[in-house]
Formats: structure tokens, sequence, C-alpha cells
């Protein structure tokens, strides 16, 4: 993607050029922040023992230095393995949700996110929209608040909101 000052952004693969694994083979790339900002394996902010995973295809940013990606987090169990990162890339990014943490919306009951699809989108102010399907084949649409006003409690919960929920069609 390209940004207004002209900042080149990508999620990039990185050669394998025998120092790197294929723990530690993506990476979030700037032209203009002096290459890679954030790599697979280095620590997730909100528990530090805790590596980045593969990062996924979609990447959103603004003119503001915020990005948006979802990625795997290595070492979480299975049912929380994967998350949804947002803010400035220093060092990493905020986890706005987390994979096994129960969705924040009435009427879901226990629903936790279960996928993070590649459609989140961030607008000027940091505030990021994205949907996710839900364990019992719901599926969320969600906004998550600017960088300054939110807030992630390791134990679950954050002040991401989901603002409606519906059942994904799927094609005959």
């Amino acid at each position: 993607m390209i940004l207004s000052d002209a900042e080149v952004l990508h999620i990039a693969q990185l050669d394998k050029d025998g120092a790197t694994t294929n723990a530690d083979d993506t990476a979030l790339w700037s032209s203009n922040l002096g290459g890679i900002l954030v790599r697979e394996g280095d620590a997730a902010g909100y528990a530090p023992g805790v590596p980045l995973g593969q990062f996924g295809r979609q990447l959103a940013a603004n003119d503001s230095g915020d990005v948006c990606f979802t990625c795997g987090l290595v070492g979480e169990s299975a049912a929380q393995n994967a998350g949804l990162l947002s803010g400035i890339p220093s060092p990493v990014p905020d986890l706005l949700a987390k994979r096994g943490v129960p969705a924040p919306t009435a009427g879901t009951g226990a629903a936790q996110f279960d996928l993070f699809l590649d459609d989140h989108v961030l607008n000027s102010v940091g505030e990021v929209a994205f949907t996710a399907r839900l364990a019992g084949a719901k599926a969320a649409r969600c906004l998550a608040p600017a960088r300054h006003r939110r807030g992630w409690e390791p134990g679950g919960g954050s002040t991401t909101k989901c603002l409606s929920l519906y059942a994904p069609r799927h094609p005959k």
C-alpha cells in the first residue's frame, strides 16, 4: 500500500538466506522508516513471552502511523493462537481481539472470537472496523476505538465492541 507521503508499506515475505527460518520469515516493511518495523518472532506487546506468528495477508494503515494486521500468537493454546493487532509499531501494535476470547456483544452468550477475516479497515484517527467469525458459525462486525482510547485486559475483554451479528451465507 502507498500512503499519502509516498511511504510504501506492506507485509513482506523474507528470503530464506540461511539466517531466516519459517518462524521469522514475514514482516511489516516500510520504505520511509528504515525497513522492517515488526517481524514474525517479535514479542507480542500484551504478553512479552508470546512471539508473533505468521502475519496475515491484508494490511491496513493510515497517515498517522497506525497499522492493522492479523497474525498468529506462538506459544498460546490452539484455542487462542491468533489475533488482530493495531496501533503504532513501537515495538509492536496493540492486541485488539484474540481467538478464544469472548466477543463483546450483547446476546452472544459465550460466543468467542474464532477467525479474523481479512477485511479490516483503519480510519484516520485509528479506529478499526473488522469482521470475525465466532465459535458456533455466527459472525460479528466489530469496531475497536482509536489507540488512545483502547485497552486490553489479559484475562479477557477489551474496549472493542461488536456491533452486529449475522449468519454468513455459504455458496452452494
